[in-house]
This record gives C-alpha cells, sequence and structure tokens, in this order.
C-alpha cells in the first residue's frame, strides 16, 4: 500500500522549457522570422472572414490582407506510424519479453 500514499510529481515546467529552447534556436537561425501567438491569429483570421482551420489559419499567419477566393479543396496529408514491435523482434531472437517474465513470476 506504500505506492498509494506517494504523490505524483508533475513535471509542469518541463515543456515550457523546451518549446523555450526551440524558440530561441528558431530565431537564431532564422533572424527575419517573427513569432505569432494564438489570440493574434484568431484576431487576423475573424478580420479575414474565414472560419477556424489549420490551413486557414497559416493563410492569417501569412499576413495576407484581402482574400479574393478561397479554394474548393485541400490536400492533406496523415502520418504513417510503423508498429512497435520490440517485444516480438527480442522472443524471435531467442529472448524472453518483459511481459512473459512477469507472468512466470
Amino acid at each position: 500500500m506504500r505506492y498509494l500514499s506517494k504523490k505524483r510529481q508533475y513535471h509542469r515546467l518541463k515543456m515550457p522549457h523546451i518549446m523555450n529552447m526551440l524558440r530561441n534556436r528558431l530565431l537564431t537561425a532564422f533572424p527575419e522570422a517573427h513569432f505569432t501567438y494564438g489570440y493574434i491569429t484568431t484576431v487576423q483570421r475573424k478580420k479575414l472572414g474565414l472560419a477556424k482551420a489549420h490551413y486557414r489559419d497559416a493563410v492569417a499567419i501569412s499576413g495576407i490582407q484581402q482574400i479574393i477566393e478561397e479554394p474548393n479543396s485541400v490536400v492533406m496529408f496523415d502520418q504513417f506510424r510503423t508498429k512497435n514491435d520490440h517485444c516480438m523482434k527480442q522472443r524471435h531472437a531467442g529472448g524472453e519479453s518483459k511481459r512473459t517474465l512477469l507472468k512466470n513470476e
């Protein structure tokens, strides 16, 4: 029951810290780049009369002042991820997986 009394530790500063480092590196690599934030993009998108969508946010960020014609189609890409079969590879190589070891104990 000792594990129930332990408080869960949250690493709240990890992600903002990484994003801040990434932001600084991008600004160093591309000094002509400008960062924008969600509330600024929302205002720009509403000025242009565009509905919420990622590609429309990109249009708003680009700095276009007037939309003459909206496209009829949009190309979207799906990310393909391979299956994580590390445990199966260990089994075929002659080793036992962690799951098998735990079941045998």
